[in-house]
């Protein structure tokens, strides 16, 4: 069969500072804060690097670099952002004082606020961004909180913010399975394949759940300032939604795809119970 999506060619990347993706605080037994981080990078196969510093005694402030794999290789050409994990990031504080980390987007502003644990065990703080389709645009600083294992959100507020929210990790799925099959989309949301393989009937139908509720999930945040308006829009992303998770049942995806695909249709979920009430 032929290739559902047309060719494209590469395009060179250069190195330089990243965008954050999202921050994990944990405070170990012999004083130890550990930070674990994803960045936004602008395609699979970056290396990722950090460096920090210290803002007074009670806070720590970490900036994000990457260098892109090599211009020939397959990864090179896969010019779409996607998650990629950092080197974790040790910082010893015995003294007990730090407080919060600032991770800083690529033109050095603030971009997530994580409070440190004051205490060992089970408790962790994370919090995370909202990125756009090509490159990141953001919101004011966000803290997330957990105590004890219960975490602590900043509300949501409205369908709209749900919806924005819903559409970012839906967005973050599609790109990297995207990834995997060697499919490309570019801001205006056509999609270019460079693989060579033709794909498989249920990987396709996957990949075209996520993008048709992508499309439903950014409409519904568009018009929600309507009460027929939502509700209209809220059915058409219960019915990718329905698509969506009937596919999955069926296609192959590596753990951290399922468990992504498995908390944002939790988050559809929920959306859609607030949305057609």
């Amino acid at each position: 069969p032929s290739n559902p999506y047309p060719p494209s060619q590469p395009v060179g990347q250069l190195p330089g500072a990243l965008n954050p993706y999202d921050v994990t605080a944990i405070r170990e037994s012999d004083g130890s804060v550990r930070l674990r981080i994803n960045a936004d990078a602008p395609s699979p196969g970056w290396r990722v690097y950090s460096n920090h510093e210290n803002i007074g005694t009670s806070a720590v402030r970490i900036r994000l670099r990457g260098t892109p794999p090599a211009s020939n290789s397959p990864s090179a050409q896969l010019l779409q952002s996607t998650v990629t994990r950092v080197p974790e990031i040790c910082l010893d504080d015995r003294s007990g004082l730090l407080r919060r980390a600032e991770l800083v987007d690529k033109l050095g502003r603030a971009a997530i606020s994580v409070e440190i644990p004051s205490q060992p065990g089970n408790r962790y703080a994370r919090a995370s961004v909202a990125t756009g389709n090509s490159g990141a645009t953001y919101r004011p600083p966000v803290t997330v909180g957990q105590q004890g294992g219960t975490q602590v959100q900043v509300p949501t507020g409205s369908v709209a913010e749900m919806a924005q929210s819903a559409a970012r990790k839906v967005d973050v799925i599609r790109r990297q399975y995207g990834n995997d099959l060697f499919l490309v989309i570019a801001p205006n949301g056509q999609v270019t394949f460079l693989g060579s393989q033709p794909l498989a009937s249920e990987q396709k139908q996957f990949f075209d759940g996520l993008m048709a509720l992508h499309a439903s999930l950014v409409k519904l945040q568009s018009g929600a300032a309507d009460v027929n308006t939502v509700r209209f829009n809220a059915q058409k992303v219960q019915e990718d939604a329905t698509y969506t998770q009937q596919a999955w049942r069926r296609v192959r995806l590596s753990s951290n795809l399922n468990n992504l695909w498995s908390a944002a249709y939790g988050d559809i979920t929920t959306l859609l119970s607030v949305a057609l009430r």
